[in-house]
């Protein structure tokens, strides 16, 4: 089974989930992770990512991702993203509606919403992670707050969280990213918009079980990001790994939340 692990939806054309599934036969793609997009005009992106510009804060549509995931069920999986803003309270309240609502995982977009990997509710919700076994999917940018050195210590003070880096880090190649996913158990590298070096070297470093495909649908295109991995030399079951068996296999963790005590 391939797994996309990351794909964005939104109501816009480009980014509709008849356009995704078009995109996903055409590179043999079984299921995709949706979250939210349309949050960011990508236009300046490279002023966002440079800090030059703060976009502005806007509440990311869940909703539209789980109406995706209810049209398509059997194609689509839901990871609901979040804004640290609101206080602990509500916030917990807000991942568990979430996870009974059917989503199965919990993202963060620190270039969307302001926070800090180092205090304050980001640890919370990646402590509610653990407690309800569910992947936290976060990016990483150049604020000293939410980069790939502050992400460590998030990582270190929950080690039972599964957290999943976003494009390999920050940059081309970010190799403290890669040090986290070969010195932790509990960090994985998503692949989109990886290029090939980053590639081989989070292999040759963390190995092929801590690598997660994904596409950036629709920044990015499915049959492009496929084939790096197709063109890895690695065998078909490490491609697999990559694929979808690393992804499926975190998902196989959680559990019911009405079987949680």
């Amino acid at each position: 089974m391939i797994i996309d692990s990351h794909a964005h939806i939104s109501k816009r054309t480009a980014a509709k989930p008849e356009i995704l599934i078009q995109d996903m036969d055409l590179a043999g793609i079984d299921k995709a992770v949706l979250v939210p997009g349309g949050m960011l005009d990508i236009r300046k992106m490279s002023e966002y990512t440079t800090l030059r510009e703060r976009p502005e804060p806007v509440q990311p549509d869940n909703e539209y991702v789980e109406h995706c995931v209810a049209l398509y069920p059997e194609r689509f999986i839901g990871f609901y993203c979040i804004n640290p803003l609101p206080d602990a309270r509500d916030i917990e309240s807000e991942v568990k509606l979430a996870i009974q609502k059917g989503f199965k995982g919990i993202k963060l977009a620190p270039l969307v919403h302001p926070m800090s990997f180092l205090e304050g509710n980001v640890n919370w919700i990646a402590e509610l992670c653990s407690t309800y076994d569910i992947p936290l999917y976060t990016h990483v940018t150049v604020n000293e707050e939410t980069n790939t050195f502050a992400l460590e210590s998030l990582v270190a003070k929950h080690p039972n969280t599964t957290i999943i880096i976003g494009h390999m880090g920050i940059g081309d190649v970010d190799q403290h990213a890669i040090n986290l996913a070969s010195e932790f158990p509990n960090v994985y590298l998503e692949t989109s918009l990886a290029p090939i070096l980053a590639l081989k070297l989070a292999i040759k470093q963390a190995g092929v079980k801590k690598l997660l495909f994904g596409t950036e649908f629709p920044l990015s295109d499915a049959i492009v990001e496929r084939e790096k991995i197709n063109r890895l030399s690695l065998s078909d079951e490490e491609k697999q790994m990559i694929l979808g068996g690393n992804f499926a296999r975190l998902l196989t963790l959680t559990i019911p939340i009405e079987q949680r005590t």
